[in-house]
């Protein structure tokens, strides 16, 4: 079980790509004929932070060989992006990825301008800079913020991020919650935990200390330490103690109720809790752009950095993005190339698989899809 039944219209189960046919129904069209045009991706993925600079090193970082070593762009390039694929069309932002949002300096006046445009906004953060302002307009503005614990205890938060900031960020996850909940607001504060070979263990106990703290979330699945970021931490041949692991899960399904929801996401991955790609091929990449520091842009959000996969820059002018947007390298990556050279867990892995299975192959109507 990855959610209560009472829970299963969430942010986590994927099945909320009924609400994207209009996107999947482009791209196939793209697919078949390469001149039409590409609408705007659904959701940006901004990493937000200088440089990609972050105050921690957590072991399994998906950007660790990467951190610290980008160009930053300015605030006000980074402003002028948001207003460009606000204009665009966008309809969701993600401020984290590569390097910790919360040392941007302007984040707040972003999440306002996001606001403004009545688009939804979000942070995934280690939780460790808020100040109050920050957290002000954050729990105004957002949609959710999740918060990477990855730990129930102070000991094993330093020994995996290199910092002992555990008792900051929980106490900081405790204000994001008392605000949210004081301001009656739509922002789902998340207590987030990634499973890994130096925290599985501690699941349960970190599900406990997210409910005592009055989040709305606890959410866990497992790393996959396979992937190309991860450098000298990469464990591809690791193989995770499924079953603890599971029945870790279902004891912290039993402390779900009315203001506390838990979701421990497997639909992405084998029973072997090892990435499960069940399409023969990449579709869903136009759903997202990934924009990284430096001001390149990338086709996937699981391949920033790599070269292989970079379209274009945002810089001097955001507005260069159409310049390769829907191109002929992007086309090429999407249906041809950028399979081939993905090896790591894909975040739109059951996107994928509904194209292929319901838009590619409509003909054989799997799912009879006009009857009621």
């Amino acid at each position: 079980m990855e959610w209560h039944r009472d829970d299963q219209f969430c942010s986590y189960n994927s099945w909320k790509c009924i609400f994207y046919e209009k996107w999947f129904r482009n791209i196939v069209d793209w697919y078949k004929n390469p001149n039409i045009q590409l609408l705007p991706p659904i959701e940006a993925s901004i990493d937000a932070a200088p440089n990609g600079a972050c105050n921690l090193r957590c072991k399994w970082c998906n950007a660790y060989k990467y951190l610290n070593k980008a160009p930053a762009i300015s605030d006000q390039k980074f402003y002028e992006l948001h207003q460009f694929l606000l204009d665009w069309g966008v309809k969701a932002f993600c401020e984290g990825g590569l390097g910790e949002p919360t040392l941007r300096k302007n984040l707040g006046e972003v999440l306002l301008l996001i606001k403004k445009f009545n688009r939804q906004s979000s942070i995934a953060t280690n939780g460790t800079l808020f100040n109050d302002e920050l957290m002000d307009i954050a729990t105004s503005c957002c949609r959710w913020i999740g918060v990477s614990v990855d730990a129930s205890n102070a000991k094993t938060f330093e020994k995996t991020k290199g910092k002992n900031l555990f008792n900051k960020v929980i106490n900081n996850i405790s204000k994001l919650a008392k605000l949210s909940r004081k301001k009656r607001s739509n922002c789902d504060i998340s207590y987030k935990f990634l499973v890994t070979p130096w925290n599985y263990k501690e699941i349960f106990e970190a599900c406990k200390i997210a409910k005592s703290l009055g989040v709305r979330d606890f959410y866990a699945r497992v790393a996959d330490l396979g992937h190309q970021g991860l450098g000298e931490n990469k464990l591809r041949e690791y193989n995770y103690a499924v079953e603890e692991i599971k029945d870790l899960f279902a004891k912290c399904h039993t402390l779900r109720d009315n203001n506390f929801r838990v979701f421990t996401s497997v639909h992405k991955f084998n029973d072997d809790l090892k990435p499960r790609k069940n399409f023969r091929q990449c579709w869903a990449m136009p759903l997202l752009i990934q924009c990284c520091p430096d001001g390149n842009v990338y086709a996937c959000v699981d391949q920033r950095i790599q070269e292989f996969y970079r379209l274009g820059s945002f810089l001097p002018q955001p507005s260069n993005i159409l310049n390769f947007w829907g191109g002929k390298k992007h086309w090429n990556l999407t249906f041809k190339e950028g399979f081939k050279h993905c090896s790591c867990r894909c975040t739109f892995s059951f996107y994928c698989e509904v194209i292929e299975k319901l838009f590619i192959e409509e003909d054989k109507d799997r799912m009879c899809r006009w009857f009621t």
